[in-house]
């Protein structure tokens, strides 16, 4: 049976240092944690498929009721995760979430996935740089990517140079990022969490708050 078209990931395995151990995904938004906006996000992209988790601590996730798989290759940070992934999809293309991504929509991921037909990846970059960990990875781009992570790498951008690559520039992810600077915006620290806070109390009170559609 061949590959299925197109399959999903949530990358759980950081150790959220600079939350004080406290699980990204956890944290709660407009009464929604962010693994659910994530997981509702995927759920309407994929249908009817469902995506996985990769995280080390299937305990915490695995009332998610989703497949959770861990770490295939220890210390190698978000490229092991990346790698896992891919490995462990059954899908041509696979769209890969970090954790902390509270407002990535469906749309966004449809449009992501049609737009790497043909590449290895197809990944945004902003004025901040690449998001390798909010992009549609190819199947064809997990030999490269094993390689360099069982060669001790860890950047998954080192790796692009012999990939081919859809970079998603600007422009396209503005089409996408309503309100401006949502789509992409991680929860990496406190001030992150509190600044996504009054980022879903602003729009609930203009009945417009960033949401997974």
């Amino acid at each position: 049976m061949g590959l299925q078209h197109l399959s999903a990931a949530i990358l759980a395995g950081g150790r959220a240092a600079r939350l004080g151990g406290r699980a990204k995904a956890l944290l709660p938004l407009g009464g929604t944690r962010i693994v659910d906006r994530q997981i509702a996000a995927l759920r309407e992209a994929l249908a009817p498929g469902e995506p996985f988790i990769v995280s080390n601590d299937a305990g915490t996730y695995e009332p998610l009721g989703l497949r959770v798989v861990p770490d295939r290759i220890d210390g190698a940070g978000a490229l092991g995760g990346l790698v896992t992934a891919m490995a462990e999809s059954a899908a041509e293309a696979t769209i890969v979430l970090a954790c902390d991504l509270p407002f990535v929509t469906a749309a966004f991921v449809r449009w992501l996935a049609a737009e790497c037909r043909g590449y290895d990846v197809a990944l945004p970059k902003t004025a901040d740089g690449y998001h390798p960990l909010c992009a549609c990875w190819s199947h064809r781009a997990l030999a490269e990517l094993e390689r360099r992570a069982s060669s001790g790498h860890r950047r998954i951008i080192d790796a692009l140079s012999a990939l081919r690559v859809r970079e998603i520039g600007p422009g396209e992810v503005a089409r996408f990022d309503r309100p401006a600077g949502t789509l992409l915006f991680n929860v990496n620290t406190p001030h992150d969490y509190e600044r996504a806070l009054q980022l879903i109390e602003s729009y609930h009170d203009r009945h417009h708050a960033p949401d997974a559609s």
